[in-house]
């Protein structure tokens, strides 16, 4: 086709740096390829992964069920609210072993934000 890779890279992620002619040749050789964007690249890329973390801390009610309607009712409200406003949701059951778990989450590199919900003796933390 005679275009540079960053013209590729660009066109695949809508750019409007691309002119729409040669945009739609390589959207059109892509899908005729089975191309697909690598995502984490790309979230690498924007330092951005458009998901919301979801925690669900289990300190002194290890057994607790997260089928639970109340977490249900909470986690459909949630799911509603975040994929309509265009992120993923990434559900997370966590036993708390140290005062970290909340840092090591956030820091994960795995969302771009976080609700922590439930009932647990991590208060203070």
């Amino acid at each position: 086709m005679g275009v540079a890779p960053s013209t590729i890279s660009r066109a695949l992620a809508g750019s409007p740096r691309v002119a729409e002619a040669t945009r739609l040749k390589i959207e059109a050789l892509a899908r005729e390829h089975g191309f697909r964007l690598n995502q984490t690249a790309r979230n690498l890329r924007r330092q951005k992964t458009d998901s919301i973390g979801v925690a669900i801390p289990l300190g002194h009610e290890i057994d607790q069920n997260i089928s639970d309607p109340f977490f249900m009712t909470m986690l459909s409200r949630l799911m509603d609210e975040i994929i309509g406003r265009g992120y993923d949701l990434l559900l997370s059951r966590i036993v708390p072993s140290d005062d970290e778990w909340l840092d090591r989450l956030v820091d994960s590199g795995r969302i771009d934000g976080i609700v922590v919900m439930g009932q647990s003796n991590q208060i203070g933390h």
